[in-house]
């Protein structure tokens, strides 16, 4: 009735553009640093690990926080370069947006609030997605005063430093992200 819908876009979304799920990002990260979890596992036989076997990444949501925190402090590159740049090849997708994307700007919501680090909202061809500026960070808020935001809670992979995936992401988020920013545009105090 106030022309004030706001959407909430998960990983359920891009995954149907073949982005990974959060899952699925922590599952190849785990692969990288070589982390399985057949060390716990009960059904551990003499031929474990097994490639196939799935409970070899039957991580708790602790382990979701400390596989990436625990490849981001082992990255010795300048920056954590070798970190972000794996997560922006995981993250790529050359399929573009998908339908749910583009049904979204067809509702024509005042904001648009998204975990998602990806690209595919901002990169619709929907006309009304002209009208959304986007906000990964705080100084995105001043530097691209609009009515109308795509809101990158998480951060966006063009700006990997923004991305919150790890522990210590998460602990420092309201501090160094763009929560400030998201709480002035919604109108939360």
């Amino acid at each position: 009735e106030k022309n004030q819908l706001v959407v909430f876009v998960g990983a359920g979304v891009s995954k149907n553009s073949n982005i990974p799920t959060w899952w699925e990002l922590i599952k190849r990260i785990a692969d990288k640093i070589g982390y399985k979890k057949c060390f716990s596992c009960a059904k551990r036989t003499s031929m474990c690990p097994i490639v196939e076997c799935i409970d070899q990444y039957a991580f708790t949501q602790d382990d979701f926080l400390r596989i990436p925190e625990y490849y981001w402090s082992e990255d010795n590159s300048e920056n954590h370069i070798e970190y972000y740049t794996f997560i922006q090849n995981i993250l790529k997708s050359d399929n573009g947006p998908n339908p749910i994307d583009e049904e979204i700007f067809n509702l024509l919501p005042h904001h648009i609030i998204t975990t998602n680090y990806d690209t595919l909202l901002e990169d619709s061809k929907n006309l009304n997605a002209r009208l959304y500026s986007v906000i990964a960070q705080d100084k995105d808020l001043l530097s691209n005063a609009n009515e109308r935001y795509i809101i990158k809670m998480h951060g966006d992979i063009n700006s990997p430093s923004t991305i919150v995936l790890k522990e210590s992401d998460y602990i420092h988020y309201p501090k160094d992200s763009g929560y400030k920013s998201y709480h002035m545009v919604l109108g939360i105090p």
